[in-house]
């Protein structure tokens, strides 16, 4: 039963076409609602090192590279990578995109998570097995 996983398009960001020419920075309400993210799994993740945008006072100013960036950790958590794998797959400071997911530390990540998902979905057809076993008797 090999099932594949079609990626969503992540790039361009969801609604980038509908902001004005000078909306180059976005305060976290706005983010909110491109991303589709609460501002406290959006502090998480700046937290955790995934993200880091600037500040303006107390208030964290997000540019379009730190949108992208949320969608792309959004996704790769959305495909149940932890944030160590995260992080590896996303250094910190750097541009993402899915064409770069080729280099070999992403790619070592990306190829262990196959494996585990390969694991559990193996292990869930043991047990549907089982149920039905069950409801057949």
């Amino acid at each position: 039963m090999n099932q594949n996983f079609e990626i969503p398009e992540i790039f361009p960001v969801r609604g980038a076409s509908d902001l004005p020419e000078s909306s180059q920075f976005h305060l976290i309400g706005e983010v909110e609602s491109l991303v589709e993210l609460d501002a406290k799994t959006i502090r998480f993740y700046e937290r955790a090192g995934l993200l880091q945008p600037r500040r303006s006072g107390r208030f964290r100013v997000f540019s379009q590279q730190d949108i992208e960036r949320l969608h792309a950790i959004k996704l790769l958590r959305g495909l149940d990578l932890p944030l160590t794998a995260i992080r590896k797959i996303m250094p910190a400071n750097n541009e993402f995109g899915l064409a770069k997911l080729s280099h070999d530390p992403a790619r070592a990540v990306i190829l262990a998570q196959i494996e585990k998902v390969r694991a559990r979905q193996a292990a869930q057809i043991g047990q549907l097995n089982a149920l039905n076993q069950m409801v057949a008797r």
